[in-house]
């Protein structure tokens, strides 16, 4: 279920991206972070023989991921306020 929710935000921050017709490098850099550390958490999960593996992933992978939010969502308030 988190993975998905996980997808599901990515997906809003994409159309939010479509919706102002711009991307910027601030954005870009977040969203290959994130789709990357899903995309290889989803073979994680099938893959690993232990929950730690996953659990060492997550925190290795897909928190860092979500130090890139800041400034893509400063940069995407800033778009929206154009």
């Amino acid at each position: 279920g988190t993975l998905n929710d996980l997808q599901v935000f990515l997906s809003l921050v994409q159309q939010i991206c479509t919706s102002v017709g711009s991307q910027g490098p601030k954005v870009v850099a977040f969203d290959n972070a994130l789709g990357d550390s899903l995309g290889a958490l989803e073979t994680v999960v099938v893959d690993a023989d232990d929950p730690e593996e996953v659990a060492t992933f997550i925190e290795q992978s897909l928190v860092p991921a979500f130090d890139k939010w800041a400034d893509a969502e400063a940069e995407l308030r800033k778009m929206a306020d154009v």
